[in-house]
């Protein structure tokens, strides 16, 4: 919650903020298509830690692992297609 509010600050992002336990360090990657699953075309921002963020990543990208280390700060997007069907691709790391 800190990293996320330090981020919608830097940001200037007045909108809501929800947290959920599938962004916690030992959550279920797979959960979190059921939270996104509805802001189709929108851009989201998932703020975590280890191992679920890389794991997260990997999950969007259709990877088994992520390929490269995420330390703290990391910042990965991500565009996901409309469809949600497909994997993701890589626009920055």
């Amino acid at each position: 919650v800190q990293t996320a509010t330090i981020l919608a600050q830097a940001l200037q992002y007045e909108g809501p903020m929800r947290t959920n336990r599938t962004l916690f360090p030992d959550g279920p990657v797979g959960a979190i298509d059921a939270l996104i699953k509805d802001k189709l075309g929108e851009t989201i921002v998932l703020v975590g830690h280890q191992p679920s963020m890389g794991s997260t990543a990997a999950h969007f990208l259709g990877l088994g692992s992520f390929p490269r280390p995420v330390q703290p700060g990391t910042v990965i997007a991500i565009e996901r297609p409309d469809d949600n069907l497909a994997a993701g691709k890589l626009l920055f790391y």
